[in-house]
């Protein structure tokens, strides 16, 4: 991988992040990365050292720029068969069910499938038989889906100057992630 996709790939994360629609875990076990076995080909990539000597990673580390899409493909090869009802983004699943009864068959799916594959789940971090429900940055009801009151705030609020690249970046990749929700952007954005 080049300088300049490493960027790219990073700039993404950043932007997923500044939008709220990941976190960094604290601990360097809360990321979904780390289930994923590394090919031994590619552990060498993966070398530190410490005092103790020099030691490789048998697992793949989040930190790596394209860990993310090596996961989310990861994610979207187990659960490719329930898109009709399942929306994965990395670690994030939402299942969708029509009535209570739907529902529990699509969470015994998601269960089976889940223990079939040695995924461990997070009571913690999951949401179940919700009517209302926000995911990635979005509140989605049996009326519909918008934006989550926080997106909005992010572009009401954005200063009239902006500081730096970075900062016009940030607001843009707010904008369009907000797209699908404003009425004409088109119109809106032959001034930029």
């Amino acid at each position: 991988m080049n300088m300049e996709d490493k960027k790219d790939r990073q700039m993404i994360i950043k932007e997923h992040i500044n939008l709220g629609l990941i976190e960094p875990g604290i601990s360097a076990y809360s990321s979904p990365g780390f289930l994923i076995k590394m090919e031994s080909e590619s552990n060498k990539f993966t070398a530190f050292s410490t005092p103790q000597g020099q030691y490789i990673r048998n697992v793949l580390p989040i930190g790596l720029a394209n860990a993310p899409q090596i996961f989310q493909r990861k994610m979207d090869n187990l659960f490719k068969d329930y898109f009709e009802f399942m929306f994965v983004y990395i670690d994030d699943i939402l299942i969708a069910s029509k009535n209570m009864k739907e529902h529990i068959k699509h969470l015994e799916i998601f269960s089976d499938a889940c223990y079939k594959e040695g995924l461990v789940l997070s009571e913690k971090k999951g949401t179940i038989a919700v009517n209302e429900i926000e995911f990635l940055g979005i509140l989605i009801d049996e009326t519909g889906i918008e934006l989550q009151e926080h997106i909005v705030e992010k572009i009401r609020n954005f200063p009239n100057i902006l500081k730096d690249k970075k900062h016009l970046q940030s607001f843009l990749g707010v904008v369009n992630f907000a797209s699908i929700f404003i009425k004409d952007l088109a119109k809106y954005r032959k001034d930029f």
